[in-house]
């Protein structure tokens, strides 16, 4: 009797250990790349800079870090920082970054759109960068 009260008292705590929180899905890193040879209609964006990749990790607890590397010619500068936060809310999240202003954005497969403050119907997309996974992302060929 008492092996059947202890498995049934393990059998209901079970929920409770293994359906634990899940990680938010705008958690991670979302990235953007510039060159301004492909689009040279966008360097008033990006001036000075031949190429850009950014990249946000959006943390879980709702600070926003930028990893930057500017490349001018031949010559490339990195940059580490804070650059903002994010919430969740009942139309998606509200992020806010330095120099983009607070927007209403959303995930979209595996893009993060970030709404244009200003221009309701405009968004930025970023996508989706995922960890390398040293199990399955090796190749035989």
């Amino acid at each position: 009797m008492k092996r059947f009260l202890c498995l049934l008292a393990v059998l209901m705590l079970f929920p409770f250990v293994s359906f634990s929180e899940e990680t938010d899905p705008i958690v991670g890193c979302w990235y953007l790349y510039y060159n301004k040879s492909t689009t040279p209609e966008m360097e008033s964006s990006f001036p000075g800079s031949d190429i850009v990749i950014s990249i946000y990790q959006f943390s879980d607890s709702g600070i926003v870090y930028e990893m930057t590397t500017q490349v001018v010619n031949k010559d490339g500068t990195s940059s580490y920082s804070s650059a903002g936060k994010w919430a969740k809310n009942d139309y998606g999240y509200t992020v806010s970054i330095i120099g983009l202003g607070e927007s209403t954005s959303y995930i979209q497969d595996d893009s993060l759109l970030l709404q244009i403050p200003n221009a309701a119907s405009y968004y930025m997309k970023l996508k989706k960068l995922y960890p390398f996974n040293p199990y399955k992302d090796y190749v035989i060929q």
